[in-house]
């Protein structure tokens, strides 16, 4: 009897950490959102937005780690079975996203 016990006990914990990795990559993938956000604004907008930059910089500085966490983290929140696939389509599009922004920050 205490082996199903386990067994439900670390189910309940694998189903609470992958409930754990999803709020994190969430709030990451928020976080990267609005530092896109805030670094295309910057660059796009009116310079009496942001006159000195520090908008564009401070942008720039935080979205590629609140993207890769979220990268990272999605992969987790899924089962075993299609963690390959998930991490694959985080990470391609993470690199996709970061390329396109640093391009329009060189090209703008």
């Amino acid at each position: 009897m205490s082996s199903g016990g386990e067994s439900s006990a670390r189910r309940a914990i694998r189903l609470a950490l992958r409930v754990l990795a999803g709020v994190v990559a969430g709030v990451t993938g928020i976080a990267f959102v609005l530092f896109a956000f805030l670094t295309l604004s910057s660059l796009f907008g009116p310079a009496s937005r942001d006159p000195h930059g520090y908008a564009m910089i401070f942008g720039v500085i935080m979205v590629f780690p609140a993207g890769l966490l979220s990268a990272v983290f999605v992969p987790f929140a899924f089962p075993p079975a299609r963690r390959p696939v998930v991490a694959r389509i985080a990470m391609t599009s993470f690199v996709i996203l970061c390329v396109l922004l640093v391009t329009t920050w060189f090209l703008a």
